[in-house]
């Protein structure tokens, strides 16, 4: 039987077993798929998804860490998730402009190719370009190490049409993803 706030035996020993009611990121209590394989494995992944306070996220599924007028730039836990293995990064040079809405790079993965689109306008003043010669740091941490971007504001106001953590994840169930 689990307690709130105490692991499970199997999640102890690194592992959940078959039918064994976890408790959700978002604090609804779940019974774990029987069926192994790939199923149980993006389940394990939703388990873990994060999505911090302090960032703002487009429908999209890019984040923004906003520090005086610039935008730090990235992809969400949850999209890095969706995509899988990311095997390649095309982004922008800085001074490049970016406009809010726009596709401003390409993301590659093992199941899909995506365009990245800007959450907000301005000068990109600065690349990843740790990300783009390792693209898995991204999977690894897309909150972190896997920031894409970093963008000198031309509107500050366009943060304002972007959603909160609790809005993000709300459109995710809305959806159906999560």
């Amino acid at each position: 039987m689990l307690v709130a706030g105490q692991p499970s035996a199997g999640e102890r020993h690194g592992h959940i077993n078959d039918g064994e009611i976890v408790r959700h990121i978002y604090g609804r209590r779940m019974r774990m798929p029987r069926k192994n394989g790939e199923r149980r494995k993006e389940w394990r992944a939703l388990m873990e998804l994060r999505f911090p306070e302090d960032l703002r996220y487009s429908p999209t599924h890019e984040w923004v860490r906003v520090e005086g007028n610039r935008a730090i730039i990235g992809i969400t836990d949850y999209a890095q998730s969706e995509l899988g293995d990311i095997t390649y990064l095309e982004l922008p040079k800085v001074g490049d402009t970016v406009e809010a809405g726009q596709p401003f790079g390409v993301v590659e993965s093992v199941k899909a190719d995506e365009e990245l689109f800007a959450p907000v306008s301005g000068t990109v003043v600065s690349v990843n370009q740790n990300a783009v010669d390792h693209p898995e740091i991204v999977n690894q941490d897309p909150y972190g190490e896997g920031w894409l971007i970093v963008v000198e504001m031309s509107d500050p106001n366009e943060l304002r049409t972007l959603l909160s953590a609790e809005q993000y994840r709300q459109m995710l169930e809305r959806e159906g993803a999560i």
